[in-house]
């Protein structure tokens, strides 16, 4: 994919050998009309990849989702479901063009029923690991009656009660069935008063991704591609392997898949439409996120949500510190992958994240400060490349 990330995306690595344009892609000279046709040229050679790639993603696909279904444990029944539907691009597209078709229920454009699977696996909700029940209802929810919804909703909080991730689905729910204000700002100020964490949940996911994966070799095909790409989007010579095309892949569906719903925090924006009763209970959730959550996406939505709410009180000075030291370290972050790109690193930063089993977002990060000999906390006078990110209304 590429990822040049923003300082709020959501992973601990860049993953600059996506499987789409492995690399990096050198800054163009102007073109004259040679070099114009050298880069079609490319460009078209480039497609076919892309499209052996596609095509050998959905084999791949198709053969760790029998793999798990073999296994037959109700976590790898959840992990078929997601892995699958996730990653059929065509029957994605086919459903795209197609208002009667429900890519969740099993249309003719998938393989397997994915959301079958998933109903069937929430049918033992009480027995799944917590990480992919919350991952399923994430996914799945809108497809269950309201009942179902309450009673697996109420599952996850009763198993995750101080979560602030858990309260935010709940609200969600709230707001998709057009809930009174009164009722939201009941519920709200009931998460305000249990929240206190924001558990990890990136990782925790791509690595449950890169196991199932690691069940199958990628296509021969399919890393053949991904070399010759990666050796038309850069000179480094890195040998691609097989380790190295799944974990692209595990990051890259954990990002589709395990990144939390924050639609909720629409009852938390300062704009005209919002009620100040719930100003203590949204600074409180705002506040959770900024400083429990492991997540650099979302100690970063966290921040901004905290700083509109104490904008002018005495908690502001508090909020602005540390968003200087989260751009601090995003900036850290990104140069690892800009400032020149380097394959090799990427690649290690993402087997580490992978294999640290207990290991977070926000922990290697400062792992990666120390070996670098970079501070955790910025330099007094520093400020961000672009400073208006300090200001409350940016």
């Amino acid at each position: 994919m590429g990822l040049q990330k923003s300082l709020l995306l959501p992973s601990v690595v860049s993953i600059g050998i996506a499987l789409s344009a492995i690399g990096q892609v050198a800054a163009a000279e102007p073109a004259t009309p040679a070099a114009e046709s050298v880069t079609a040229e490319a460009e078209a050679a480039d497609a076919k990849l892309r499209q052996v790639m596609k095509e050998t993603q959905a084999q791949w696909t198709a053969e760790t989702v029998q793999a798990l279904l073999q296994l037959g444990t109700l976590d790898e029944i959840a992990m078929a479901a997601h892995i699958n539907r996730l990653t059929d691009d065509a029957a994605l597209a086919r459903c795209a063009e197609d208002d009667s078709c429900d890519q969740h229920a099993g249309s003719p454009g998938l393989k397997e029923p994915t959301h079958g699977l998933a109903i069937e696996a929430l049918a033992q909700a009480d027995r799944l690991s917590v990480d992919l029940l919350r991952t399923l209802l994430s996914q799945h929810l809108r497809y269950l009656d309201a009942e179902r919804q309450d009673q697996l909703v109420a599952l996850l909080i009763e198993r995750t009660p101080g979560d602030v991730y858990s309260w935010l689905l709940k609200l969600h729910v709230m707001i998709e069935r057009k809930a009174s204000a009164d009722e939201l700002t009941r519920v709200l100020n009931q998460a305000a008063a249990t929240a206190r964490e924001a558990n990890e949940w990136f990782l925790v996911y791509a690595r449950r991704v890169d196991a199932a994966y690691a069940l199958v070799p990628p296509p021969p095909a399919m890393l053949a591609a991904a070399r010759e790409l990666n050796a038309s989007k850069t000179t480094a010579e890195v040998p691609l392997n097989a380790d190295d095309i799944r974990r692209v892949f595990a990051f890259g569906v954990a990002m589709a898949v395990a990144t939390p719903g924050f639609n909720s925090l629409a009852l938390c924006r300062m704009d005209e439409s919002f009620d100040p009763a719930r100003r203590p209970a949204c600074t409180s959730l705002a506040k959770t996120l900024a400083t429990d959550s492991q997540s650099l996406l979302d100690r970063g939505i966290g921040l901004a949500y905290w700083h509109r709410l104490v904008e002018g009180t005495p908690q502001e000075a508090t909020v602005i510190a540390l968003k200087r030291q989260h751009y601090w370290q995003s900036e850290f972050h990104l140069r690892r992958f800009t400032e020149p790109y380097d394959l090799q690193a990427d690649l290690s930063y993402g087997a580490k994240a992978l294999e640290q089993g207990d290991s977070n977002e926000l922990e290697l990060l400062e792992s990666a400060l120390r070996e670098a000999g970079v501070s955790a906390e910025p330099p007094p006078q520093w400020l961000p490349r672009n400073p208006d990110v300090l200001l409350a209304r940016h």
